[in-house]
């Protein structure tokens, strides 16, 4: 038990942020020099860029933090002894750095006994750093910032998160069937694949909620902006309303600012 959760949390906040602005420098002298290291199918790779900004963001936890278990999207699982595990996306968006976009993120979330504590979501291109943990409330670039207060559906901006064709086929029709009633209900649907910047959206107010279908990220994809959108006044939850944690997300996620939830709860009920 630790004497004061509140400081520990916004001590490794402020941790993970200097762990991910490291990272990045490493992946912003690496692009357009990088090499394919892992061809995990016809698109999706890893490179020199991704394992050295890993290694790195790993190295500075495991001198700081020798006992916490750590998850990396490359790496994998290293086990400790205290009930706190770091999960890291050293590079978000390989694909579009590969191709000479100057747009990408570096994910960084740390969970305690399986809830997220800690979100830090670090937006090159845009030079965005939100971050946030449990109490302290979500920051951008050190200002704290709210969800929206939109409370009328039909002027709601949501953010939809695409289906591709690697999902189950069961997925894809299910993702089909979600979007035409969006469509028909608020002002604008806003079509994503970048859930990290959507979900960061939705913490700042620019957007008032978004739709991710079942199966279309990983746990390292979302994990850091959960804490961003709820410690920011918001709510996200699965699609059955659950608290989402690694082992819910696959039943897909909706964040919002909390007044529209149970409205995107009644829309994704009709699958």
């Amino acid at each position: 038990m630790i004497p004061n959760p509140k400081k520990y949390y916004l001590e490794l906040q402020k941790d993970s942020e200097e762990f991910a602005r490291g990272a990045m420098k490493i992946l912003a002298s690496m692009q357009g020099k990088e090499t394919l290291e892992v061809q995990k199918d016809e698109i999706d790779q890893s490179t020199t860029a991704d394992t050295k900004a890993e290694s790195y963001i790993v190295k500075r936890i495991r001198e700081k933090y020798p006992r916490h278990s750590i998850d990396s999207e490359e790496m994998g699982e290293i086990q400790g002894s205290e009930p706190y595990r770091w999960i890291i996306d050293p590079l978000d968006q390989t694909k579009e750095y590969i191709r000479g976009l100057p747009e990408y993120n570096c994910l960084i979330a740390v969970e305690h006994n399986g809830e997220v504590i800690v979100g830090v979501t670090l937006q090159h291109g845009v030079e965005s750093l939100y971050s946030g943990s449990k109490t302290n409330g979500s920051f951008l670039n050190n200002r704290r910032i709210h969800v929206s207060n939109q409370s009328n559906f039909s002027n709601s901006f949501i953010g939809f998160n695409l289906p591709n064709r690697k999902m189950p086929t069961p997925d894809i029709q299910k993702a089909k069937t979600l979007l035409l009633p969006l469509l028909d209900l608020v002002y604008r649907v806003r079509p994503f694949w970048d859930q990290s910047k959507v979900m960061s959206w939705v913490a700042r107010g620019i957007i008032d909620g978004n739709i991710a279908p079942p199966h279309v990220f990983k746990w390292h994809d979302i994990a850091a902006s959960i804490i961003l959108v709820e410690e920011a006044g918001g709510v996200v939850t699965d699609f059955y309303n659950n608290k989402v944690t690694e082992k819910t997300s696959h039943n897909g996620v909706i964040a919002s600012n909390g007044i529209l939830h149970e409205k995107l709860l009644q829309i994704v009920h009709i699958l």
